[in-house]
């Protein structure tokens, strides 16, 4: 899911196969309007309602750079395969997980 944040514009864009949206990521009713889509593009996953809150004195990292942790699931599968075991994906804390890339595409 390409994903495309331009915090000057104060906008998040997303595309996914047949969805496409952005929304301001400042406003309440823009930061609802992103949740609400993204609810609807993870149809029958979803368990509830995703909420986009905005900190901008609060970094939630160890890194100093904004940054986004993404987890290719092909590649999480190849290093289970290569260790022999399966691995909780959430110990990774990713904030996206990608499944449509190939292994170490990442």
């Amino acid at each position: 899911m390409p994903l495309g944040m331009n915090e000057a514009a104060r906008c998040c864009c997303v595309c996914r196969r047949n969805l496409s949206f952005a929304g301001d990521t400042i406003t309440a009713e823009g930061m609802a309007a992103i949740g609400e889509r993204h609810a609807s593009a993870l149809g029958s996953e979803a368990r509830g309602t995703p909420r986009l809150v905005h900190a901008p004195w609060r970094r939630f990292a160890d890194y100093p750079d904004r940054v986004i942790s993404l987890i290719n699931l092909t590649s999480l599968a190849g290093l289970e395969r290569a260790m022999g075991r399966a691995l909780d994906r959430l110990r990774f804390r990713a904030n996206l997980h990608l499944s449509s890339a190939a292994p170490w595409a990442e």
